[in-house]
């Protein structure tokens, strides 16, 4: 990547630092690395650099100030959430029913109708797709994006990005939970439960989706079934994900190694809670838990899409468009 850049400015730092995966390698090879008296440690200051994308590129950008939040910040948000929906549940009359056993088709929109959940889910996504859009736009304008990355360049982009390819450290693995663990590939694995555990739970959402509005099959639905399986798998992959990340950074930070930045951790622990909230949802749907349980889980589904243009989920669109850029001078380049 560097290869194809003879002048370095702050843009094409800030689009390395993106299309970096922090493997770790680096560290090895550069020889001012702690304990030199220089001490330059690059995958730390490429983490720094990434971060400050977040806030750079947010769109709008007064609302850069969740990338900089940490978990205090995520509980205000939660608890605006659960306040908005528990007010728009108490608006619909029959304030007991949350504290009812309800079973059967439909038993969900009992708590929350239909019609708010699609037009609340449709007015977020829009959000989220509307702020990702603009600030990647924005991002591949600064670090010398053209508009002639091609086809071609978005499917390498594609593969490299959904088969885990720069995880691999190049073939050795990453140095990962520690700079001289190397060979590692503990890094490659658990980033690929938290990506294809949150992947089979949009496959969930899809499915219940497909089979309520073209089918008319009403939730709950049973455990054998597409939308069950798919969210139970993703759920467990990204519980089990997530943790380790939060385990390795423990013993990371602990033992004076390279840590998370607390962007990091957040998102961690709110994609855990989602997933674990979504689980005891199924979990207790016939149970008199579950009104309470459901408005929960969907507080927590606001928080991580609320805030996924200004955090730690941003850097699927950044690393995307680095990937793809990537690409596309390694195709320019005859290579």
């Amino acid at each position: 990547m560097i290869e194809y850049r003879r002048e370095f400015k702050t843009a094409d730092v800030e689009y390395v630092s993106n299309l970096c995966h922090d493997c770790g390698q680096c560290f090895d090879v550069c020889p001012y690395t702690p304990p030199n008296e220089f001490s330059v440690d690059i995958p730390k200051i490429l983490s720094e650099i990434r971060t400050e994308t977040y806030r750079k590129y947010a769109t709008p950008r007064k609302m850069s100030l969740f990338s900089g939040s940490g978990i205090g910040f995520t509980l205000m948000l939660f608890g605006f959430s659960f306040l908005a929906l528990f007010v728009i549940y108490l608006s619909s009359g029959n304030y007991l029913r949350i504290f009812m056993a309800i079973s059967g088709p439909g038993s969900f929109y009992v708590i929350l109708s239909n019609d708010i959940l699609d037009v609340a889910g449709t007015l977020i996504l829009f959000f989220v797709v509307l702020a990702w859009s603009i600030s990647g736009k924005k991002f591949l304008k600064e670090v010398g994006g053209h508009s002639n990355i091609g086809l071609y360049d978005l499917i390498r982009a594609f593969f490299d990005s959904f088969g885990e390819k720069w995880f691999r450290g190049g073939g050795a693995g990453c140095n990962y939970p520690h700079r001289d663990e190397r060979g590692s590939y503990k890094k490659m694995i658990t980033h690929s439960l938290v990506l294809y555990g949150f992947l089979l739970d949009f496959l969930a959402t899809t499915s219940a989706f497909v089979e309520q509005d073209f089918f008319h099959v009403l939730p709950p639905y049973p455990i054998l079934s597409m939308p069950v399986i798919s969210g139970i798998t993703g759920g467990v992959m990204l519980i089990i994900g997530a943790s380790l990340f939060l385990i390795f950074d423990y013993i990371s930070s602990s033992e004076k190694d390279v840590s998370m930045t607390p962007i990091d951790r957040t998102f961690l622990v709110a994609l855990l809670l989602t997933a674990f909230t979504g689980l005891l949802v199924l979990g207790f749907r016939n149970t008199s838990l579950m009104g309470t349980l459901l408005l929960i889980h969907l507080s927590m589904v606001s928080v991580l899409f609320i805030s996924a243009p200004y955090g730690k989920f941003v850097h699927l669109v950044y690393r995307f468009i680095s990937i793809g850029q990537y690409h596309l001078e390694k195709r320019l380049h005859g290579d």
